[in-house]
């Protein structure tokens, strides 16, 4: 199921990363590294489920600087250098399977990813082993659009790999998925 106020919408890369940190707050996976003295009120309000729109501009603010310091997204947001805003589209499955994984999940085509055993240690962290608890009868619900951005000559899927593996187990073919994508 998408939700269709996305389609077309258009965000700065800035309120992309304060929506990206504010998503991970709730994360069993992700959480943890933005636990620091002065988040509380933030961790509170995602656990309460209030919607990122009913955030001040302050709390926005203070988003983007928990991602920015956080050590393992760092690494990940130069792949946004060079764009200023960003415009939600619907994907098809064939479309996600021309993207990429970040990096620290091999820089693998998706396509190749989505059938690949977890990592051999077990990682809780990987986004496969996460998705194989989740029956395929489930139905899809994204509440977030992914993002994917162009980086070293790839469709880079950037953000929302977890929600990606969910998509294409669960979804109809007919389907979409919402897409953060470079606006031009």
């Amino acid at each position: 199921m998408v939700i269709d106020i996305f389609v077309g919408k258009k965000i700065s890369c800035e309120e992309f990363k304060a929506r990206w940190a504010y998503s991970e707050l709730t994360s069993d996976r992700f959480a943890h590294m933005y636990e620091k003295p002065g988040t509380e009120a933030l961790f509170d309000k995602a656990r309460r489920g209030v919607p990122f729109d009913d955030l001040s501009s302050d709390e926005k603010r203070q988003l983007v600087a928990m991602i920015t310091q956080c050590a393992d997204r760092a690494g990940l947001l130069p792949a946004l250098n060079g764009f200023r805003h960003l415009v939600c589209e619907p994907w098809t499955k064939e479309q996600l399977l021309q993207t990429v994984t970040v990096p620290g999940l091999g820089w693998r085509p998706f396509r190749y990813f989505i059938n690949e055993p977890s990592s051999s240690s077990g990682n809780a962290l990987d986004p496969r082993a996460v998705a194989a608890k989740i029956p395929s009868t489930q139905k899809f619900n994204q509440t977030e659009p992914i993002c994917v951005v162009p980086f070293q000559g790839f469709q880079l899927l950037l953000e929302g790999t977890l929600r990606s593996l969910l998509f294409m187990k669960t979804a109809d073919d007919s389907e979409h998925i919402l897409v953060w994508v470079p606006s031009h």
